[in-house]
């Protein structure tokens, strides 16, 4: 895979704040950074014990946010109307951690653990840019005032989970959305080059390559998001599993979100951001 580095628009007002790349994946070139220009982002927010997290999170560097001996997941169902890559649909499964720099210092961000996506286009570039644990799927989502339906169905047919039920009372209204970390780790050295800057630094971006296996090597990645969220109490939402023996359903399950009621329900209807290239995260 490959990128090349044009120069942006600097005369438009909506210029994007990133460089300009195009990336080469097996479904086709990328333009990056990904424009996510209206869409809709509904997460329930769930509260689960700090132990049943630890052993997802696959990199040593991560640790749960742990607040009250509980660690904080994130179940979201996206319907993309408008991108650069096309219309499609995406489910994310989330933890939010805190990473450790070496130096005393954190910051937050998202263990992404599975992302499945309804178009190979979106497939491919998760993969293949940002190693992200993307798979094809079925994904329905519908939200209206009688209520959510979020399915999601394996490549085979079955049924991953469904999120469905009536948000209870409104919390807070146009709550505007924050620009998010996201942490992956399905790129190898070999495959992937990233501009990353010298730690402790803020000079010159350099290339870096590991030599790391597949999975060591860790990409942080930042999407900026211009949005709003009205945030509801949960009402009677509820995570139902299904039959799939697809490594995602398992994960739900380990977790138990299906034993438990959200924490909270966030929804935005007017769902905007852009998905630049990520930079690896330098050895501590």
């Amino acid at each position: 895979m490959g990128t090349s580095t044009n120069t942006a628009d600097e005369t438009d007002p909506a210029a994007d704040r990133h460089a300009s790349t195009t990336a080469t994946t097996s479904a086709g070139p990328v333009s990056l950074p990904i424009q996510y220009r209206d869409g809709l982002a509904a997460t329930a927010l769930y509260q689960v014990e700090i132990e049943q997290v630890r052993q997802l999170l696959g990199d040593q560097r991560l640790k749960p946010v742990e607040r009250d001996g509980q660690a904080t997941t994130t179940l979201t169902f996206y319907d993309y109307r408008d991108t650069s890559i096309g219309p499609y649909r995406e489910v994310s499964l989330a933890l939010l951690v805190a990473l450790a720099d070496g130096t005393g210092n954190e910051s937050m961000g998202f263990r992404i653990l599975d992302l499945p996506v309804t178009t190979a286009i979106a497939e491919a570039a998760g993969r293949e840019i940002w190693g992200y644990p993307k798979f094809q799927a079925e994904i329905q989502v519908e939200s209206r005032i009688s209520g959510f339906l979020g399915l999601l169905q394996d490549p085979s047919g079955e049924t991953i989970c469904q999120l469905s039920g009536q948000p209870g009372e409104r919390i807070r209204e146009a709550v505007e959305g924050h620009d998010v970390v996201t942490y992956s780790s399905g790129l190898s050295g070999d495959t992937v080059r990233r501009h990353v800057k010298p730690p402790g630094e803020g000079g010159p971006e350099a290339h870096a390559r590991s030599s790391r296996p597949p999975g060591e090597r860790l990409l942080a990645t930042q999407i900026d998001v211009d949005c709003c969220y009205d945030v509801f109490a949960p009402g009677t939402l509820s995570l139902e599993l299904g039959s799939s023996p697809h490594p995602m359903a398992a994960r739900l399950r380990e977790l138990g979100l299906h034993q438990r009621k959200p924490a909270r329900w966030q929804v935005s209807d007017n769902f905007r951001a852009q998905l630049g290239a990520g930079q690896v995260v330098v050895a501590c």
